[in-house]
């Protein structure tokens, strides 16, 4: 289904700039990630064709070889260089190694690699404090019956992870929707503010007004200290390795 909408969402933009272009005129690439396996991949390509992608037409690429394509793209000269690209996504950072032949191909000096250290990790940790915060059951209340209220949360913290610095020392505040506070003191039994005191955030986190949570940017940098030092150290490994001591840029 995912697939099927993105096939016409392109064929809707491309019948509305040009004209002439035929479904037939297309090839369609798929980015893949590189430490998937070739089931992985294989269940990629059938999702594709039975979405109705013609599979004669159909190529998929590695995300890091797409990344380096891309970065040539943009100006930056890899011809005769060994260098590592370090392709961070939602779910996972994927790390692999190439080098840029003369005829332009692409060798890989070693395997894929990488782990489960993408964004939504970093979500997953926001969640973790605001499920301590309110309460579990309060949380899935809010996801089962206020689920807009829910996804403005989601929303509104994606902004802010994006443009956060990692030195801030700015307090970050959420608005959070005054049907979660109600909750979480019905289930708890207790005021918000009292919860807040009983968790040892200490003047970390306070509430602000009826709908604010203000949150000190140190525990926001907590949640991406655990993904960030995975990926960090993972590198290290790699890089430390004899064969990759002329790996002179990280993409």
């Amino acid at each position: 289904m995912s697939l099927k909408y993105q096939q016409k969402h392109l064929l809707d933009a491309l019948s509305m700039r040009t004209i002439g272009t035929r479904e037939t005129d297309i090839r369609y690439i798929i980015t893949v990630p590189a430490i998937w396996e070739i089931a992985a991949k294989q269940f990629m390509r059938e999702a594709a064709i039975e979405a109705g992608i013609d599979g004669a037409r159909l190529k998929l690429a590695l995300e890091p070889e797409a990344a380096t394509v891309c970065c040539e793209d943009l100006g930056h000269t890899l011809l005769g260089q060994k260098f590592m690209v370090v392709d961070l996504g939602g779910r996972t950072a994927d790390i692999s190694v190439h080098e840029k032949q003369s005829d332009c191909s692409l060798t890989n000096i070693h395997a894929p690699s990488g782990g489960p250290w993408g964004g939504i990790y970093v979500d997953a940790n926001f969640i973790a404090f605001m499920e301590e915060v309110y309460g579990t059951l309060a949380i899935n209340a809010l996801q089962s019956k206020d689920m807009y209220d829910y996804f403005d949360i989601i929303r509104d913290f994606e902004v802010k992870k994006r443009k956060f610095e990692f030195d801030s020392q700015t307090d970050l505040t959420f608005r959070i929707p005054v049907v979660l506070k109600e909750t979480a003191e019905e289930q708890c039994h207790k005021s918000l503010s009292d919860r807040l005191e009983s968790l040892k955030y200490g003047k970390r986190v306070f509430i602000k007004g009826r709908d604010k949570l203000s949150v000190d940017s140190s525990i926001m940098q907590s949640w991406f200290t655990e993904p960030v030092s995975k990926t960090v150290n993972h590198i290290s490994r790699v890089l430390e390795e004899e064969r990759m001591k002329d790996v002179g840029l990280i993409v």
